[in-house]
């Protein structure tokens, strides 16, 4: 039961109630894979690999049989709930209906822990395998590390530190995706944290009008560069995260994220491919509100969503990690 619900009695000067700074809602779902309407306790992304065919050496040669790699990958479903109690006589005493805006806060906060799975979904290791019981660590060779790249120079960087997110830096992550043949048809995403975005519009490509949209310029913001989607999370955690959102995660302070140019404050920046991450839900959010007879028969507010997220493929998931300001 909330006990500071008084803070919101009439002595108040206003009868609105003003929600204070936060994230609302999700900002990563629309960028991945999602599966609704899972059953069961795991939900199995199925993947083919490339295939390939051979040449007829003859006439009436036997038709071939070339075996086509197919592979999956596991994602657990977790419910996550979320309850309040408003006592009836709140309700006499408030100059608001504390019920619509409680349930607005507390979608607030399903939004938030929907980004926490996808990016720990992303970050952690993948589970692969007919019964998806083999783990996939995140690859060392997919990692940007802080250290100085060829060519950057302070112009590129916005600063004299080469370790912040740079043009050289971007390009270094694109040619990535490149490399592995990730489709440039498919959608590509970015999130970043706020220093990074005050990085990157420090880079005369991305303000200058003649590079890039006026959006940057105009408003601030990033929308999109170098083929990427820009998004911007505080949700990302730094290398040596033990709690981020609602995980209690071990710290990524471990292989594949150790070694030369690694720093435990580094901010991971999430780089993906919209088919390298997938979102498996088995319950959108669902609210309930009921009088409580064991409450003095008080309102109860509930809600609870079960999901799932998992890095599909790695080539299709990049991590940049920077030095902030």
């Amino acid at each position: 039961m909330s006990f500071e619900v008084t803070t919101a009695f009439v002595q108040q000067y206003k009868s609105n109630v003003i929600h204070l700074a936060q994230q609302k809602g999700s900002r990563l779902r629309a960028g991945v894979k999602t599966q609704p309407d899972i059953v069961g306790l795991n939900y199995y992304f199925e993947r083919i690999g490339a295939t390939g065919g051979v040449i007829k050496l003859s006439r009436h040669e036997p038709t071939p049989i070339i075996s086509t790699p197919h592979t999956r990958r596991r994602v657990s479903m977790t419910t996550y709930k979320w309850g309040e109690a408003i006592d009836s006589d709140d309700k006499l005493k408030l100059l608001i209906n504390p019920e619509s805006e409680y349930v607005q806060a507390a979608k607030n906060v399903f939004g938030r822990a929907m980004d926490d799975f996808i990016i720990d979904g992303a970050l952690n290791a993948a589970f692969s395998g007919q019964d998806g019981a083999t783990s996939v660590a995140f690859p060392s060779g997919q990692i940007v590390v802080d250290t100085a790249i060829a060519n950057q120079t302070s112009i590129d960087a916005g600063s004299t530190d080469a370790g912040h997110m740079s043009p050289q830096r971007l390009r270094t992550i694109k040619k990535l995706f490149d490399q592995n043949d990730v489709d440039p048809d498919e959608e590509r995403f970015a999130a970043v944290g706020a220093a990074e975005i005050f990085q990157m519009l420090q880079w005369v490509p991305v303000i200058s009008a003649d590079y890039n949209t006026v959006k940057a310029l105009a408003e601030g913001a990033v929308d999109t560069y170098m083929g990427f989607k820009f998004i911007m999370s505080n949700r990302l955690p730094t290398i040596s995260t033990t709690a981020q959102g609602i995980f209690q995660r071990t710290t990524y302070n471990s292989s594949p994220w150790t070694g030369t140019g690694v720093t435990s404050t580094d901010r991971i920046n999430l780089f993906w491919a919209r088919e390298g991450i997938g979102l498996a839900i088995q319950e959108e959010v669902r609210t309930e509100i009921a009088k409580d007879p064991s409450l003095s028969f008080s309102t109860r507010l509930y809600m609870e969503m079960v999901l799932g997220a998992t890095r599909i493929e790695e080539a299709r998931v990049v991590a940049g990690l920077t030095i902030e300001p």
